[in-house]
């Protein structure tokens, strides 16, 4: 399963960035609260928009990013997601939908782990006028063995011009 996914990344990695051109990057950081697991969690995401890659004439943005949950004691519980996102045109706000796939994590100390491959369905709304920094909100649906329901909250930023 773990495999699958690296050779998934890898190939969009291949051949989706070289056909970008002058794609944009960037990176982001938030907090969340799972409703399910009843846990916070907080988390980074990179940013690469595939200029060359239009979905309804909107570039396509690859986000892979982890989430960690802090407060789950003797275990490590992570996802690691790889979603597509396409920005919605809007005037003041730039809402977003997006889909993809998820890998959670859970490692009990003592030595037990699983692990689940699963879709992420989500959208959110980024804000503000800077083209540097943008904080945002979305809400996800991760639907698996393990079906959850994330709201997340955070910064994006712009790399380089």
């Amino acid at each position: 399963m773990k495999n699958r996914a690296a050779a998934l990344l890898t190939l969009v990695l291949v051949f989706g960035l070289p056909a970008a051109g002058h794609a944009q990057m960037g990176l982001g950081a938030h907090a969340g609260y799972d409703f399910d697991a009843e846990e916070v969690l907080i988390g980074a995401t990179f940013r690469y928009e595939l200029a060359g890659v239009p979905i309804g004439g909107n570039p396509l943005t690859l986000v892979p990013g982890i989430d960690f949950y802090p407060g789950v004691d003797g275990a490590t519980f992570l996802f690691v997601d790889l979603d597509g996102q396409v920005a919605i045109p809007a005037s003041s706000v730039e809402p977003y939908v997006g889909a993809g796939l998820s890998i959670r994590y859970i490692s009990v100390d003592g030595g037990t782990s699983d692990s689940d491959l699963g879709l992420n369905l989500l959208g959110g709304v980024a804000f503000g006028t800077s083209d540097k920094v943008k904080p945002f909100v979305e809400g996800r649906a991760r639907v698996s063995d393990g079906s959850t329901v994330v709201v997340r909250g955070g910064l994006r930023f712009k790399l380089g011009t």
